[in-house]
């Protein structure tokens, strides 16, 4: 990142002139002064001259920040190109706002996002005009620190030259050194270089000028994470005495219960949250503490706790029978409710969870085609079933190259990938088209998260899905969605939103109110192929599938979930982004999500598939969950939300303003 300084569209002389390059220029205190003025924005630096051009190689979906100030009278735009002059910046993608006045002077935050690996040419405009071209650039290099070598008029010969150093946010990976064009080594974060000592470097406790020392508004990366996770053991210790009740409780589960529960996901360290009660958005706690929830059972009520519409339709279907060795009529019903909302559904095969859909529509590709390889993208997760249970959250040499990722088993207990599964690069279309066309007349389906909840809420790129449709109809395999999370994210499910058809589609969660459930959903053609009566048909029975209670207990979910809903679901979701978006601006953090989901990464770096999520700092997170658990509100351990229509704005004040409390320091 980089930030450049506007006066007005003065040439480079006068710039220097009027601000007065070797004068009592007080950037610290202009920098204390902005951070007072506009306390929820974070400047990186500021680096004091309009009229300047630089080059800076940024990664997809990074943002660059520019500080600048306008003396006329409209506010500053960033404009240029990228690549070498052959690509123009997009028209949306310089963005003037955030504006604060000082001794009467207009400061705009400025922020520009590029493609993936752009190196750019920029200036900035003031009043609709372009600031000249100047002969002496700024060159910035933004990996780990960002350095800035400054050559302007008046300044000595480049050796001696003073090298200014800025906090950045693009990556926790940096090399201790680096060397000027000129030569002259350059300090490792956090340090600066002593003139004519090459090398030599000496702790900067303060912020000054040119450059920001250790109470810098945006720290570096690992100064930032570690500030929370050098409270981990105060906290920790805190959540222990606030929890006794549920610490007995585990202590129980541990002696009968392998490792105190039968659930892995729920347990974090040092003891979950026992549940007594919920309802709305609300939980209450083995202790009594009431507990905002913020994940509601990993996404599947989005109704929040016992809403009263579900609970009578459920406590109804009890008092008649809760399951029979027959059907009631109450599955046709749900099925039509689903095949209503999904495009292309004309049959629909209920199950009782997430886990055996995927495994009864991995079964039904295989069948429909004769193909033996279930093929699905790395660190997606599918369920638990061994087929799928490849490459969830690998990590080192054992993943293979980026662009063909190797099976990694997930669990023990797997007898092996060979012939059974292919493993794909997520958001990578060009690798995933190479894979398929040599593998692909062995394919049988392409399981995809049209959000892949594992990886971090991380969404499909633009065109991915839909070259995913393409390649599967080319190489002659099924193409299916697994929406046993993504459902919630509209009326029509993930692919309705995507305008993308799959062949199938598993369902789970919220389909069944609140009780255990699954479904495979699709086309006649494939899901015929369960069909009693047919010959080799793939079999599939279960004796609480379809039951009364849970087929009950979805219809009135569903019943709740019309567009409208779904429509203020969805704000609301955007809302809470937008706000954590606000509250992290500086900070090397990321948010994703969509619809009603959301989730909070420890990474500088935009993630955009399982590699880039290993960035995250996983402790960090884990602690920040921790923290807010102990202010009473409840997330996944690795930081995953989603909204409820029981959640309130005042709960979502209270998620974000916690937040800001916890991570400020």
């Amino acid at each position: 990142m980089a930030i450049a300084r506007a006066r007005g569209l003065l040439p480079v002389a006068a710039a220097v002139a009027v601000l007065g390059i070797g004068q009592a220029t007080d950037f610290d205190g202009l920098l204390t002064r902005l951070a007072d003025a506009r306390p929820d924005l974070r400047p990186v630096a500021i680096e004091q001259y309009l009229n300047l051009i630089g080059r800076v190689p940024i990664v997809e979906g990074e943002t660059a920040m520019f500080l600048a100030e306008s003396a006329g009278k409209g506010a500053p735009r960033i404009v240029g190109d990228f690549n070498g002059g052959g690509e123009r910046m997009p028209d949306d993608s310089a963005l003037a706002g955030s504006m604060t006045r000082i001794d009467g002077t207009d400061w705009y935050y400025l922020r520009v996002r590029l493609p993936r690996g752009a190196r750019v040419r920029y200036r900035i405009a003031v009043d609709g005009r372009e600031a000249p071209d100047p002969r002496n650039p700024i060159r910035v290099e933004s990996f780990g620190t960002v350095y800035s070598e400054l050559r302007m008029p008046g300044y000595p010969s480049p050796r001696s030259r003073t090298i200014r150093t800025f906090r950045s946010v693009v990556s926790s990976r940096s090399a201790s050194r680096v060397t000027t064009t000129s030569g002259t080594p350059r300090s490792p974060r956090g340090t600066t270089s002593t003139p004519g000592a090459p090398g030599s470097t000496t702790r900067s406790p303060t912020c000054s000028r040119g450059h920001l020392g250790d109470n810098a508004f945006v720290p570096v990366t690992e100064s930032f994470y570690a500030s929370l996770k050098s409270r981990r053991s105060a906290i920790e210790a805190r959540y222990r005495e606030l929890t006794p009740a549920s610490a007995r409780l585990f202590e129980q589960a541990r002696a009968i219960l392998p490792g105190g529960s039968t659930r892995d996901t729920v347990v974090r360290r040092p003891h979950p949250p026992f549940v007594r009660e919920g309802a709305g958005a609300h939980l209450v706690d083995a202790d009594g503490r009431s507990l905002v929830d913020f994940w509601f059972n990993a996404t599947s009520l989005p109704l929040g706790h016992a809403h009263p519409r579900v609970v009578v339709a459920a406590q109804g279907a009890v008092a008649l029978g809760s399951s029979f060795y027959a059907p009631t009529g109450l599955e046709t019903d749900l099925a039509r409710e689903i095949g209503r909302r999904l495009p292309g559904v004309a049959r629909v095969r209920f199950t009782n969870s997430g886990t055996e859909a995927v495994m009864l529509a991995a079964r039904m590709a295989r069948a429909f085609t004769g193909r033996p390889l279930v093929a699905k993208f790395e660190g997606s997760y599918h369920g638990s079933w061994d087929d799928v249970a490849w490459s969830v959250g690998p990590q080192g040499a054992a993943m293979g190259e980026s662009a063909a990722p190797a099976p990694v088993a997930a669990t023990a207990g797997l007898v092996g990938a060979s012939g059974r599964v292919l493993v794909l690069p997520f958001n990578n279309l060009e690798a995933t088209a190479r894979l398929l066309a040599s593998h692909g007349a062995r394919v049988a389906a392409v399981f995809v998260e049209p959000i892949a909840n594992r990886m971090g809420l991380v969404q499909p790129g633009p065109g991915f899905l839909a070259g995913l449709r393409d390649l599967c109809d080319r190489h002659g395999a099924l193409l299916v969605f697994d929406e046993v999370i993504a459902f919630r994210l509209g009326y029509r499910g993930a692919q309705g939103l995507a305008g993308v058809t799959p062949d199938l589609t598993t369902l789970g969660k919220l389909i069944g109110g609140g009780f255990p459930v699954g479904a495979v959903a699709g086309a006649g053609r494939v899901m015929d192929v369960s069909a009693p009566g047919l010959s080799d048909r793939v079999t599939h029975a279960g004796t609480f599938t379809a039951n009364p209670v849970t087929m009950a207990a979805g219809l009135a979910t569903l019943a709740e979930l019309t567009p409208a809903a779904f429509d203020a679901l969805n704000e609301a979701g955007e809302r809470v982004r937008r706000a954590l978006r606000r509250m992290c601006d500086g900070r090397p953090l990321q948010i994703t999500g969509a619809g009603s989901l959301f989730k909070i990464s420890a990474t500088p770096r935009p993630i955009v598939d399982h590699r880039t999520s290993l960035e995250a700092d996983a402790e960090w997170e884990e602690t920040l969950s921790l923290a807010l658990l102990c202010e009473g509100l409840f997330l996944a351990p690795r930081l995953h939300g989603c909204l409820s229509t029981a959640t309130t704005p005042e709960d979502v004040d209270r998620l974000v303003e916690t937040v800001h409390v916890l991570i400020r320091d």
